[in-house]
């Protein structure tokens, strides 16, 4: 099973932002054409009811056939992992996932919210797939999200990344824990410390204690933590 290496929520309607006012309008001209088709049918039928009614009817109709495909584009979960993107679209009881191969990805352009030539709002962040088919798909990307972290775990899956003012790196960026320390090397702080070795009967192999007093205006506290 692949290791999932990114994941997240798209914005919601992050899609639906990028359509010009032409687009929206193309939309609008094909609802009223359905109503119209509609009404037409429904009088040649001889329903014995109002026009206006009819016309309501084939407005819904014309509304909801227009409408439906924007329902998956409204909520999507994207998740990378070794293999491919996915995207998984929730349109409640009606559910599809696909997924992006990345052996199919020529390069993954990452967009900042500035760098939009159109943009789909404030704050709002982008991934760009350029496929190898010369087709593209774009997915939102919360603002919780930091690009140049998500451009740097790409590309050392030997994806080609674009990201305005970024550059590979090859350096470990991961939080690191020490397995030994030097405390002889530590800095100087305001607050003592006192090494004591621990009496024999103690059960540990380790015995030493490290014992820690602050000392304020109110009162002074001391401890200890024994190293195992």
């Amino acid at each position: 099973m692949s290791r999932t290496l990114l994941s997240w929520s798209e914005p919601m309607f992050f899609a639906l932002r990028f359509r010009t006012m032409k687009q929206w309008l193309l939309r609008l001209g094909i609802m009223l054409a359905i109503a119209a088709v509609s009404v037409v049918g429904l009088q040649w039928m001889g329903r014995n009811v109002p026009i206006l009614e009819n016309l309501t009817i084939g407005l819904m109709l014309g509304g909801v056939i227009v409408l439906f495909p924007d329902l998956f584009l409204m909520n999507r979960e994207l998740w990378v992992d070794e293999e491919a993107v996915h995207c998984h679209v929730n349109g409640g009881k009606l559910q599809f996932s696909h997924k992006f191969l990345l052996s199919n990805i020529e390069l993954i352009e990452l967009v900042r919210p500035q760098d939009w030539e159109q943009s789909p709002g404030k704050n709002l962040s982008g991934m760009l797939l350029h496929l190898n088919d010369q087709t593209q798909a774009v997915f939102g990307i919360p603002r919780s999200k930091k690009l140049d972290t998500m451009a740097t775990i790409l590309h050392r899956q030997g994806i080609n990344v674009l990201l305005r003012e970024w550059k590979p790196t090859t350096a470990d960026t991961r939080v690191r824990v020490e397995d030994e320390i030097s405390l002889a090397n530590l800095k100087a702080t305001t607050k003592d410390a006192e090494f004591l070795q621990l009496p024999a009967e103690e059960p540990s192999s380790t015995r030493w204690a490290f014992r820690s007093s602050a000392a304020s205006s109110e009162e002074a506290r001391c401890w200890s933590l024994s190293l195992r």
